[in-house]
């Protein structure tokens, strides 16, 4: 499990306050076996893509800051009994001050939240809940790499 992924499980566990066990990654290989567990399910859909990036150079501690932004697609899952109950509230919840608060001291931006999604009836079965939402989800990635000043040029010319 990648590092944004395990974030936005925290985000997801932490704005609902459910236990962590709750909230799988979707590359787990779980099998659903009760239809009335409740559980959640965060897998990313696509690869990061890059959306901006910065170099910076503070000459003063002679270390250069390499940076992007990244946007990654992911899809959270809700099911069981209580699955469209979860979901909803998780909609609601994404916008409020708790969930500012948790955005910032994890690092990341939730944009696009959709609307809610019956995949059991999109998928045809007749047993359990499941609903799903799709988000994008931004983080910055940044090395620190030192770097010397260059403190003179000295620059030759030379003419043939």
């Amino acid at each position: 499990m990648n590092t944004l992924e395990k974030s936005l499980k925290m985000f997801v566990r932490d704005v609902l306050e459910l236990p962590e066990a709750q909230i799988k990654s979707g590359r787990d290989n779980a099998v659903q076996s009760n239809f009335e567990t409740d559980y959640i399910v965060v897998d990313d859909l696509a690869p990061s893509e890059r959306i901006a990036g910065s170099l910076d150079f503070d000459g003063v501690t002679e270390v250069q800051t390499i940076s992007n932004v990244y946007m990654t697609t992911f899809t959270i899952d809700f099911y069981g009994a209580n699955a469209y109950d979860y979901c909803n509230r998780f909609v609601l919840l994404a916008r409020s001050q708790k969930a500012y608060a948790l955005k910032k001291v994890l690092g990341i931006g939730i944009y696009q939240v959709s609307s809610i999604q019956d995949l059991k009836k999109l998928t045809g079965q007749q047993y359990g809940n499941r609903y799903q939402v799709t988000i994008k989800v931004e983080d910055c990635r940044a090395v620190d790499v030192d770097t010397l000043r260059i403190d003179e040029a000295k620059i030759e010319t030379t003419t043939s």
